[in-house]
C-alpha cells in the first residue's frame, strides 16, 4: 500500500470508526472481545484497502468487513454463547451506519449518566459485566449468587438503562 493509500485509509477509518465501534459493541457484548473484533476489522480494512472502490461510500464497505469479523467471532465461541442472526447483524449495521456523530455522543453521554443513576446490585452487575468485561459466571462467583440471578439482574438493568436513555434523549429512537 502506498503512503497516499495509507493516508486515505486512515482518514476514512477515523471517520467511520465510531459507527463501526457502535455496531461491534452492540453485537459483541464482551468489551474486550468487541475491541479485538474492531481491531481485526481495522486490520482487514487496511490489508484490503486496495480493493476498495473510492467511487462508493466507505462505511458500508467497512461495515461489511465488520459483519464478517463479528460472524467469525461468533463461530469461534462455544455453542452456548449467545449469537445474533445474520438478519439481526444486518439490522444493527444499518442502524449504526445511520447514526451521526452527534447522536453517538448524545447516546454515550446519556448512557453514562443513566449508569451512574443505577442503584445497588444492578449498578454493580453492570459495572462488572460491561465495564470490567467479566463473564456472567465470573460476576455470579464474585457476588456469590447464581448465574440465573445475574442474568435476571442484567435484563432488568438493561431495561432500566434503555428507558432512562430514552427519557433523556426522547428525540433519539432507542433500540429494544
Amino acid at each position: 500500500m502506498t503512503s497516499e493509500n495509507s493516508s486515505d485509509a486512515a482518514v476514512l477509518w477515523v471517520r467511520a470508526e465510531p459507527r463501526l465501534r457502535a455496531f461491534v459493541a452492540a453485537a459483541v457484548w464482551d468489551v474486550h472481545h468487541a475491541e479485538d473484533v474492531l481491531q481485526n476489522t481495522a486490520t482487514v480494512v487496511l490489508e484490503n484497502f486496495h480493493a476498495y472502490d473510492p467511487k462508493r461510500p466507505f462505511l458500508p464497505w467497512a461495515m461489511g468487513i465488520a459483519r464478517f469479523k463479528v460472524m467469525d467471532y461468533f463461530r469461534s465461541q462455544s455453542s452456548s454463547h449467545p449469537q445474533l442472526s445474520d438478519l439481526t447483524l444486518a439490522n444493527l449495521a444499518t442502524v449504526a451506519q445511520d447514526l451521526d456523530d452527534e447522536e453517538l455522543i448524545d447516546r454515550r453521554r446519556a448512557l453514562k449518566d443513566c449508569v451512574a443513576r443505577l442503584k445497588g446490585r444492578q449498578r454493580k452487575v453492570i459495572e462488572l459485566r460491561y465495564l470490567e468485561g467479566r463473564s456472567t459466571v465470573e460476576v455470579a462467583t464474585k457476588l456469590d449468587t447464581s448465574c440465573s440471578t445475574i442474568e435476571v439482574t442484567l435484563h432488568r438493568a438493561r431495561s432500566a438503562l434503555r428507558n432512562c436513555v430514552g427519557r433523556m434523549n426522547s428525540d433519539i429512537p432507542t433500540m429494544g
